[in-house]
């Protein structure tokens, strides 16, 4: 363990210690819109690139939107704009898209740091490598094409088929031909998650399953000495096996790197004792700044709270690790939160070190900045 009074200056000795051999390195956080959790994320992503040699950062967003990105901290685009779909905040904040210029910086004198998208929601971005007339009027949200499927339409499924199949034909090994084909993919498992949003398990497997199918092709078209660093919520990352999730059947991206690279795969969790949030009531409505209330007695957020260190990075792997295998309540929150409803509703009960390689804590954290 070690504690820090600063971001930006803590030491990350530790942290290297225990990661530096793998491959993957997933970077959790228990809300969607706090500014800490951003600002570590960015410190261990810089760390990782400038010790480590960690060429690809994926994160939990639409991959067409970072299509964009990457394009545009590689120089080859003046100006990029994307993050329209809810929930903006996301990835549209002050704290994201410094880092999106610390990457462009850094780019432009040394071997790029690729960024991609993992998520499936952007549809109709996706549509848009080849000419549909049949879908003028679904716009980009998931909801519409729900929608649009429970009303009796005939699904765009064989569509999305006939669209991955000419990708895979045109595959040429070149970049372009890449892009083309991961987008088909996102697009075939997107419209079939959004088909099933009612069907909460089936939903969130397909998507789980899509974000790491496209960890492991980028980590495949970039090469064997390529290394990825993936930002994602603590859910997609820490094991289901130590949580309900597991005993529901769903799987994440955390596990399936686990299952599939072993100790190549290190995982982080992040989490606060008290604070402020940026979330949303309901889906699309506006982001607010919510309070996230102290952290419930019996809680892994109290016992931490009660050490009175402060913050601090604490490795799971040893001795600190079989302290913390008991089940205790995790707070975890996402784009949508209504604290009104009571803090139950936002905890869900496992075990720390079952889930994560590591777990960085602050006491307590501030609302992402964002710019409307």
């Amino acid at each position: 363990m070690f504690c820090f009074q600063d971001i930006e200056t803590a030491n990350l000795d530790c942290f290297f210690s225990d990661c530096r051999d793998a491959r993957i390195v997933l970077l959790g956080e228990s809300t969607h819109g706090s500014s800490e959790y951003y600002r570590m994320r960015a410190r261990l992503t810089k760390e990782l690139v400038a010790k480590a040699g960690f060429n690809l950062l994926a994160v939990e967003g639409d991959w067409p939107d970072f299509e964009e990105v990457d394009r545009y901290t590689r120089g080859l685009t003046v100006r990029a704009q994307p993050f329209q779909r809810f929930p903006t905040w996301m990835w549209n904040n002050r704290d994201f898209l410094s880092f999106v210029e610390w990457i462009k910086s850094y780019n432009a004198s040394s071997p790029p740091l690729r960024i991609y998208g993992l998520d499936l929601y952007l549809m109709r971005r996706s549509l848009e490598i080849a000419p549909f007339d049949e879908i003028p009027s679904l716009g980009i949200e998931p909801s519409c094409y729900f929608q649009y499927c429970k009303a009796g339409n005939r699904s765009l499924e064989p569509l999305c088929r006939r669209l991955l199949e000419a990708a895979e034909q045109k595959q040429d090994g070149s970049e372009e031909a890449f892009h083309l084909l991961q987008n088909a993919k996102f697009l075939v498992k997107g419209e079939a998650a959004i088909r099933q949003l009612d069907q909460e398990a089936l939903h969130w497997n397909i998507r789980a399953r899509q974000m790491f199918d496209a960890l492991v092709d980028l980590l495949a078209f970039h090469g064997p000495e390529a290394k990825a660093v993936v930002w994602v919520h603590n859910t997609h990352v820490g094991h289901t096996n130590a949580t309900p999730m597991g005993q529901a059947g769903r799987c994440n991206i955390g596990t399936l790197c686990k299952e599939r690279f072993g100790s190549l795969a290190y995982t982080v969790g992040l989490g606060c004792y008290r604070g402020e949030v940026v979330a949303a009531s309901q889906w699309c409505g506006p982001h607010q700044i919510k309070p996230i209330p102290p952290a419930l007695e019996g809680s892994y957020e109290h016992l931490f709270f009660e050490s009175r260190l402060g913050s601090f990075f604490l490795q799971l792997r040893g001795e600190a690790g079989a302290s913390l295998r008991e089940k205790r309540l995790q707070r975890g929150i996402g784009t949508l939160y209504n604290p009104e409803l009571g803090p139950e509703a936002n905890y869900y009960p496992a075990s720390l070190s079952e889930q994560f390689d590591a777990f960085v804590w602050f006491d307590s954290t501030t609302p992402v900045p964002c710019f409307n």
